[in-house]
């Protein structure tokens, strides 16, 4: 075969590669750009489509995403600032005080100083708000069972309100030995929640029509607890009044908590 034989014969293989070739990378081409595009459809076992599943799995995973994130934002536009013990206003400073525990001895202030504390105002025959309170005393409790931080709860009851009677009360909420119950002389009391905790509080009405007043049973005889103020009392290691906490509120019981209390403890420490 002469050359240019040759040459003519290879022709037209050269011609039908060349037209194959350029397919073959079309065809890859295409198939990479289906690849890549959401919800393409593709045949999967049995004839079922299995691109539409697929395509409907990563709307939902990133439907979850989106909600996931807006309730991060949200978390995070409501997260409270956090706060030192500079931010903390000084309200007033407490005077030393004794009066009798629960557990039958005169305990001083003195005794109890150098920690943070909580205080409230609370009496055994009340049946509504002080058990709501004593509840949120249990979480502070939980909250720092080393006891840095002494919840206090004095007695507008005290006649009634022996030593005993306030023991057994504490066992009723599982009050630990950080958590101390005060009763005493009736006007000390009284002029202690009124001229030092600067709480609001009046006596109750001795008639029958008022017995219940409040949600509180019958005093003893004889007796009539002073009405009391809801809110707790916080207190720096040097006696400072540092705050007001309605107890009743949620988001009160959280800001003591979570940041106004560990703020006061790693001032002390």
């Amino acid at each position: 075969m002469s050359a240019s034989e040759s040459k003519n014969s290879a022709l037209p293989h050269n011609l039908i590669l060349l037209p194959a070739t350029t397919l073959l990378v079309v065809m890859v081409l295409f198939g990479l750009q289906a690849a890549l595009t959401p919800g393409q459809p593709s045949v999967g076992h049995g004839g079922h489509d299995g691109g539409e599943h697929h395509a409907s799995a990563s709307h939902h995973g990133m439907a979850k995403d989106l909600n996931e994130n807006h309730h991060r934002q949200q978390k995070m536009r409501h997260a409270k600032k956090p706060k030192s013990a500079q931010q903390l206003p000084v309200i007033s400073q407490l005077p030393a005080f004794s009066f009798i525990e629960r557990e039958g001895n005169a305990l001083a202030s003195e005794n109890i100083e150098g920690k943070v504390w909580i205080a409230d105002f609370i009496f055994t025959a009340c049946q509504d708000e002080c058990p709501l309170m004593n509840i949120e005393m249990q979480k502070i409790q939980d909250a720092f069972p080393e006891g840095d931080v002494k919840m206090l709860s004095f007695s507008v009851d005290p006649e009634t309100d022996t030593p005993e009677r306030l023991r057994q009360y504490a066992e009723q909420f599982e009050a630990g030995p950080h958590w101390l119950f005060f009763t005493g002389e009736r006007d000390a009391l009284h002029r202690f929640a009124i001229d030092d905790f600067k709480l609001s509080v009046q006596p109750l009405e001795t008639d029958a029509s008022h017995e219940h007043h409040g949600g509180h049973a019958p005093a003893a005889e004889g007796t009539t607890p002073f009405l009391h103020s809801q809110k707790f009392v916080l207190l720096d290691h040097n006696r400072q009044i540092r705050g007001y906490y309605d107890s009743t509120d949620p988001s009160e019981i959280q800001q003591l908590i979570e940041v106004d209390i560990p703020a006061l403890i790693a001032a002390a420490s």
